[in-house]
C-alpha cells in the first residue's frame, strides 16, 4: 500500500532524496519478503577474505542470518537465542551466520569475544545488504531455507525465534 501510495506521486516528489530512498527500501523489502528467493550479499570475512552468502545458502542447511552491530543493545540481547540454536542444530542442518553492517570493522573482534559469537560473519562495510533487503532497523533476523527460499523475516526475535526455526526445519 505505501509503494502504491509513492508512485502515485508526481516526478518532482518522486525524485526527492527522501522519497527515493524510501521507495528503494519499500521495492527491496516487497522483492524480499519470505517465499522469494534470497539476494546474495558480498563482502569479506573476520579475516578480510571474500565471502558472500552464497557461500552458505544452497549447501543443503537452513541458514539462519543475523544483521547485527556491536553497539546494538537488541542486537546483542538476541545473541543467546542464536547461539542456542546454533548449539542445538549445527550438526542437525542449521547454518547461523552474522551479517555485521552499520559499524566499524574494528569492533567486530572484540564484539564477538565479548559476546561469545562463534559463528560465521559477513562484514557488509558497504551497506549492501541493508539495502538490498531493505533493512530499516537492526537486529534483522531471517531464515532462509535449503534451496535459497526466504522462509520467515519478521518473527525470528526472542522466545519466537526457536519455534520458528523448528517449524520450518522439523515441522514442529
Amino acid at each position: 500500500e505505501q509503494l502504491e501510495l509513492l508512485n502515485s506521486f508526481g516526478p518532482w516528489l518522486l525524485s526527492t532524496n527522501r522519497v527515493s530512498t524510501m521507495k528503494e527500501t519499500l521495492e527491496a523489502q516487497q522483492n524480499t519478503v519470505a517465499g522469494k528467493p534470497y539476494v546474495d550479499i558480498k563482502g569479506t570475512d573476520i579475516n578480510g577474505n571474500p565471502v558472500a552468502l552464497s557461500d552458505y545458502v544452497g549447501k543443503g542447511n537452513y541458514v539462519l542470518v543475523d544483521m547485527w552491530a556491536s553497539w546494538c543493545g537488541p542486537c546483542k540481547r538476541e545473541i543467546p537465542n542464536l547461539r542456542k540454536l546454533h548449539d542445538l542444530y549445527k550438526d542437525k542442518g542449521l547454518t547461523v551466520l552474522g551479517i555485521y553492517v552499520w559499524d566499524e570493522i574494528k569492533n567486530l573482534a572484540p564484539a564477538i569475544e565479548k559476546e561469545g559469537v562463534v559463528w560465521s560473519q559477513i562484514i557488509d562495510s558497504n551497506e549492501t545488504a541493508t539495502k538490498l533487503y531493505g533493512v530499516q532497523g537492526i537486529p534483522c533476523i531471517m531464515l532462509i531455507g535449503p534451496d535459497g527460499t526466504i522462509l520467515d523475516r519478521t518473527n525470528l526475535r526472542g522466545e519466537n525465534m526457536q519455534p520458528t526455526v523448528e517449524k520450518f526445519m522439523f515441522g514442529k
